[in-house]
């Protein structure tokens, strides 16, 4: 198995070598940059398959250093986790807007924080910019990473077609213009609801072909906004779950 590469962005000397340390450690390659202006630079020649950043950096913030990378059309798909210390709401709204993949806090364990680049990876690895450049369709199983995951992807990199998705006996469909979704449907249910009825599907498979699908519009809430309510429903009943263990 090829060893992945880490792109590690801070400012804090000693953060950044101790956070070296342990996910070298755990068979992880990792480059370093102690700022938002050199790490793109960095990200730009070595292509990391993870980019791991703190949110106060000098030069470029990690909220902002997210954003050029997903206008980078070489750069769009890599995965992406930004290291806070206290988030308010609208600092996560605006990181998830930006295209932040995984907030996770700077007291995070050295284990969890293995675990969870190594579990992005996996998921995004289906899901490259040259796959859906190269290929006329995208077949991925939902046991594998989450569905929000793949209309994210599918909205940064513009994309335009038809999104089936099949769940146990039901068959739900997405049409996405240039990366906006436009329309959705799932058995009888239309629209927004449809989607966020989707986005909790543990199981499945879908299918993306990409081509001119002509349906008369049945969502008017913007696709980013769309998205981040399904996020945050997603996060509430996750932590909802969790209180009830």
């Amino acid at each position: 198995m090829m060893t992945k590469l880490i792109l590690v962005i801070m400012n804090d000397k000693s953060q950044r070598e101790q956070v070296q340390q342990q996910l070298e450690m755990n068979d992880f390659e990792v480059i370093t940059a102690s700022d938002g202006k050199s790490g793109f630079e960095l990200a730009r020649k070595s292509r990391p398959d993870l980019i791991l950043a703190a949110t106060q950096l000098d030069k470029l913030d990690g909220i902002d250093l997210c954003f050029m990378i997903r206008q980078n059309e070489r750069l769009a798909a890599i995965p992406y986790i930004l290291l806070v210390d206290g988030f308010s709401l609208e600092e996560r709204i605006n990181s998830y807007r930006s295209g932040v993949d995984a907030i996770v806090q700077s007291d995070i364990s050295d284990r969890e924080l293995c675990t969870r680049i190594d579990a992005l990876i996996k998921r995004h690895e289906p899901l490259t910019y040259q796959s859906l450049q190269a290929n006329q369709s995208l077949v991925g199983k939902i046991d594998d990473f989450l569905l929000i995951e793949v209309i994210q992807m599918l909205n940064m990199n513009q994309k335009t077609g038809l999104l089936n998705i099949h769940h146990q006996n039901q068959h739900g469909q997405i049409v996405f213009y240039e990366g906006n979704i436009n329309w959705a449907n799932l058995n009888d249910t239309f629209g927004e609801e449809a989607i966020e009825a989707m986005v909790f599907w543990k199981e499945g498979h879908f299918i993306f072909e990409k081509n001119l699908v002509q349906q008369d519009a049945n969502i008017n809430k913007p696709t980013m906004q769309l998205i981040l309510d399904c996020c945050q429903l997603l996060d509430e009943t996750k932590a909802h779950e969790n209180n009830e263990l």
